[in-house]
């Protein structure tokens, strides 16, 4: 379980960027909480695709301040929003095919939260903090 809390110390620094990951964040709580509900699959998949949309919103939105402030792995980080993305779109695709009484159906819920928390606690908590000493730099 994902059992998170929002704590200043996730913050960037850029005040556009921390709103995004809020909201990622508690966007992350909805899906935790809809796999604790056991919802239809179909309400998964559709999670699923407003992971995609938000994040590719917030991508672009990263990406570009990346390049204003001179974030030198800048490419490096595309890639790993790109396999994210890559990564959830199959996730989406799998659900598609899922019924609830589906024993595949928990192991699948359980693999979309662990990918939601690994992403937030290794690429947010970690790949995206490498970008606050620029932000504080180019304020």
């Amino acid at each position: 379980m994902l059992e998170m809390k929002w704590d200043p110390s996730m913050e960037t620094g850029n005040q556009d960027i921390d709103n995004d990951h809020r909201y990622v964040f508690c966007l992350i709580h909805t899906i935790e909480a809809a796999t604790k509900c056991h919802v239809h699959p179909n309400v998964l998949q559709n999670l699923a695709e407003l992971v995609i949309l938000y994040t590719s919103v917030h991508f672009s939105r990263e990406q570009q301040l990346q390049k204003k402030v001179g974030f030198e792995e800048a490419e490096e980080h595309k890639d790993l929003h790109r396999e994210f993305v890559d990564r959830v779109n199959a996730m989406k695709a799998t659900l598609s095919e899922l019924s609830t009484d589906q024993e595949l159906y928990k192991t699948c819920m359980a693999k979309f939260r662990d990918l939601l928390k690994n992403w937030w606690n290794h690429h947010i908590l970690e790949e995206d903090m490498k970008m606050k000493e620029h932000f504080s730099q180019n304020k």
